[in-house]
């Protein structure tokens, strides 16, 4: 039977068998690559913390059997065989795909351990998510330069400029230059963030500084009336308050809150 889950913010595909392909497939890119790459460092201080920390380790080793036992297929059987596929994941550029978009790739990876009791200690943890967050640092960084646009091409089906693409991102209504290489982008980064054309998405009064405007192409999730500065509400099924959204949200509390 196919097993559908609601994933939070819809960044992976809803059936799991499509993750566990990607999961696979990746998994030998990654072993293959490991003969010749030198492992990156931010991804080697991970290894060694989590090898030097017993609580860590135990938890992270009991998240993954747990998922595994509960007949999840993760493409890995241990921490060192995680280590090998998420070091491979900070070169990954997404490609284009109809049908198992993946946009985060290190989520397909922790999707099931981190929601096994197990993987609710280890991800609760300072220490480790600071040396995750320098992975995905890493991440960020390469999908910002320039070898990240290996899938900025027409090729099908994976390019993101070809006609399956196109079809359902319409890059008519966006600023690009198909005459130049990568279409003017200078990185994944860069045209994920792409600019609409002016006048392609016509702002609502825009001398009217009560509306608020969505900053990317997307639509309201949910509206609550009577909002305080300390109050639980949810984005993509998770809690969170007001203050916790900004930094700055306090001096902006008397614009936001009536």
């Amino acid at each position: 039977m196919r097993q559908i889950r609601r994933r939070i913010g819809e960044w992976l595909p809803r059936e799991e068998d499509v993750v566990a392909r990607f999961r696979k497939e990746f998994a030998a890119h990654a072993r293959k690559r490991a003969n010749a790459a030198q492992t990156n460092s931010a991804v080697a201080d991970l290894a060694a913390f989590i090898r030097d920390d017993p609580v860590v380790r135990m938890d992270f080793t009991r998240a993954i059997g747990q998922a595994r036992e509960a007949g999840f297929k993760l493409g890995y059987a241990d921490i060192d065989e995680f280590i090998v596929l998420l070091d491979a994941m900070l070169t990954y550029a997404p490609p284009f795909s109809e049908s198992s978009l993946i946009h985060c790739p290190v989520n397909a990876l922790l999707d099931w351990p981190m929601v096994m009791p197990s993987g609710y200690a280890l991800f609760r943890d300072p220490a480790f998510n600071a040396h995750l967050k320098r992975v995905l640092n890493v991440w960020s960084a390469f999908v910002s330069g320039p070898y990240s646009r290996e899938h900025l091409n027409t090729r099908s089906p994976n390019g993101w400029f070809s006609h399956e693409a196109d079809s359902k991102i319409g890059l008519s209504q966006f600023l690009c230059d198909p005459a130049k290489p990568y279409w003017g982008y200078a990185s994944w980064n860069h045209f994920f963030t792409r600019e609409f054309k002016p006048g392609a998405r016509p702002v609502a009064q825009p001398g009217n500084d009560k509306v608020i405007f969505s900053a990317c192409e997307a639509s309201p999730y949910n509206i609550h009336d009577n909002v305080k500065l300390q109050d639980a509400f949810w984005i993509k099924s998770q809690p969170y308050s007001l203050i916790e959204t900004n930094s700055d949200i306090s001096s902006m509390a008397g614009r936001l809150i009536a």
